[in-house]
């Protein structure tokens, strides 16, 4: 199998686009990179509260929480869905 010459241009342009698909590369990983870091960012950023202006008229979240513990509290218990009878229920059966 014989194969083709390569020029000294045509050389040279290989190792060109090799070294622009190297830089490529690393550039796509740095952004990777960067992301990641900014996906946090925003993730830390919205659990404080400051990615919109906050409205003063909201109840704390405290008030919120304890609305909902009553409201769990009134309902009857046997509302709740489960799997079935308990790993206790089985055995005593």
């Amino acid at each position: 199998m014989t194969l083709p010459k390569i020029g000294a241009r045509s050389s040279r342009q290989g190792f060109v686009d090799r070294d622009r698909c190297h830089d490529c590369g690393n550039a796509c990983a740095r952004a990777e990179s960067l992301l990641n870091h900014l996906d946090q960012a925003n993730l830390s950023k919205a659990f404080r509260g400051e990615l919109v202006p906050q409205d003063p008229d909201d109840e704390p979240a405290s008030v919120l929480l304890e609305r909902i513990c009553a409201a769990r509290a009134e309902q009857p218990k046997n509302t709740r869905k489960g799997r079935g009878q308990s790993a206790n229920a089985r055995v005593a059966a």
